[in-house]
C-alpha cells in the first residue's frame, strides 16, 4: 500500500511541476476518444479529431508557442472540413483542407502583428457555420442538440477567460476543461 501512495505522489509532484494545465491536458482525451470512435463513420473526421485532441494537449501540458500554433490551426482545419464535409460529402473535405489552410495562414499573420485573440471569434464563426449547415440538413430537435452542448462549451469557455485571461490558473484549468468535454461532444454530434 506505501509503494502506491508513493507512487500517487510521485505523480501529483511531476504533474505540479511540469504541467501547466493538468485537467485542460487531460480531458483532451476526449477529443482523442471521441476521434477514435468517429473513424468507424469518417476516417478523416476521426483523424481531425484525434489531431485536435493531441495539439491541445500539447499547448496544455507546456504552454509553448508552437503548440498553441498547432492547436489553434487543428480547430481552424477541423472546422473548416466539418462545414464543407456537411455540405459537400466526401468531395467537400479537400475544400475544407484548403479553406482550413487559408485561415492557418490568416492566424499566423495575425499572431505575428499581435492579434492571435482574433482566433476565438474565428472558431466562433465556424462554429455558428457547421451548426446551421447541420441544423438545416437535419431535424431542428437534432441542431438543438449540438447547439447545446457548443454552448456548454462556449460558457464555460467565457467563465475560464473571465477568471483568468491570461488562460492560466487553476480556476480556468477548471473550466477551460470543461469547454474541452463539450465541445468535443459537440463536434462528434456533427461528424457521425
Amino acid at each position: 500500500m506505501n509503494r502506491i501512495k508513493t507512487y500517487i505522489r510521485t505523480v501529483e509532484q511531476y504533474i505540479k511541476k511540469d504541467v501547466h494545465n493538468p485537467l485542460s491536458a487531460m480531458t483532451n482525451l476526449t477529443y482523442i476518444l471521441l476521434g477514435w470512435l468517429a473513424m468507424s463513420t469518417n476516417v478523416v473526421m476521426g483523424l481531425l479529431l484525434i489531431c485536435v485532441g493531441i495539439a491541445s494537449t500539447g499547448f496544455h501540458w507546456t504552454r509553448k508557442r508552437c503548440w498553441h500554433w498547432f492547436d489553434i490551426v487543428m480547430i481552424y482545419y477541423m472546422l473548416a472540413t466539418v462545414a464543407t464535409w456537411l455540405l459537400f460529402g466526401n468531395w467537400g473535405i479537400p475544400l475544407g483542407v484548403i479553406i482550413g489552410g487559408g485561415l492557418h495562414y490568416m492566424f499566423v499573420w495575425l499572431d505575428e502583428h499581435g492579434s492571435s485573440r482574433r482566433s476565438h471569434e474565428t472558431i466562433a464563426t465556424l462554429g455558428i457555420v457547421c451548426i446551421t449547415i447541420y441544423t438545416l440538413q437535419n431535424t431542428l430537435y437534432d441542431g438543438l442538440v449540438v447547439l447545446m452542448w457548443f454552448t456548454l462549451a462556449l460558457a464555460t469557455g467565457g467563465i475560464a477567460s473571465y477568471f483568468q485571461p491570461d488562460e492560466d490558473g487553476k480556476w480556468y484549468d477548471v473550466f477551460h476543461s470543461a469547454w474541452h468535454i463539450f465541445s468535443g461532444i459537440g463536434i462528434y454530434y456533427l461528424i457521425v
